[in-house]
């Protein structure tokens, strides 16, 4: 998981430094908690069709694919394995190491560690997203997205970190499509996003487009490494 990627755009032209699945939901953002007009067919969708709240096999089977799944110890950007912690110690599929765990994964894990972490992981990223949309569109939620839709969300949160995707143009525009953001499409304000350690990356750039396409076209294709 590449937790330093940011955005060119002004607050978030800012490295998200090594915050991951760590981060708060909630953002201060006033854009972003304008509620998106709730219409009768949002409210009746919500109990006809249960609106998604997971990531589906496919996400996840991209996920896996995209974040690759590593035993031992290594770093977030470049990939070394390390003996030591460091911020941006990882593991498994994406799993930032807390500098009071390394002790727990110094000599690494197994491939049911790595599940069990994966499955922890995602379920605080379902639930920041969820509730970043629920702050935004109340009664409302997730209702009227696609699982696709959702599970792009939950891909580009995973590796941004739940409070950068929450406090994002992006986020704003997704709740309300008439937010005032420096991006003219959702498609420019999620594309910016591929940026880590201050420079753009080609591979946040092949990511940030396999996402989309996701998001876009239900089109999960195949996953993109981080290299």
């Amino acid at each position: 998981m590449v937790t330093q990627a940011g955005s060119s755009e002004g607050r978030e032209q800012q490295d998200v430094a090594y915050t991951g699945r760590h981060d708060e939901a909630g953002s201060d953002d006033k854009e972003g908690s304008r509620s998106w007009p709730l219409s009768l067919y949002d409210e009746l969708a919500a109990y006809i069709q249960p609106p998604p709240s997971r990531l589906s096999p496919r996400g996840r089977r991209w996920l896996i694919d995209a974040e690759g799944c590593r035993l031992l110890p290594y770093h977030d950007l470049t990939g070394e394995t390390i003996d030591e912690w460091q911020p941006g110690a990882t593991i498994g599929v994406g799993h930032l190491i807390e500098e009071g765990q390394w002790s727990r994964f110094a000599r690494g894990i197994d491939l049911n560690w790595a599940d069990s972490l994966l499955r922890r992981d995602l379920q605080d990223i379902e639930q920041g997203v969820l509730a970043r949309l629920e702050a935004c569109r109340p009664w409302v939620g997730a209702a009227g997205l696609g699982q696709h839709q959702f599970d792009a969300m939950v891909l580009l949160a995973f590796n941004i970190g739940v409070g950068a995707f929450s406090r994002s143009s992006l986020a704003s525009m997704l709740c309300d499509p008439t937010a005032d953001t420096p991006y003219a499409t959702l498609e420019d304000a999620w594309l910016a996003w591929n940026r880590a350690g201050g420079q753009v990356l080609a591979g946040l750039k092949r990511r940030r487009a396999g996402e989309w396409k996701i998001f876009s076209a239900a089109d999960y294709g195949p996953a993109i490494g981080n290299d």
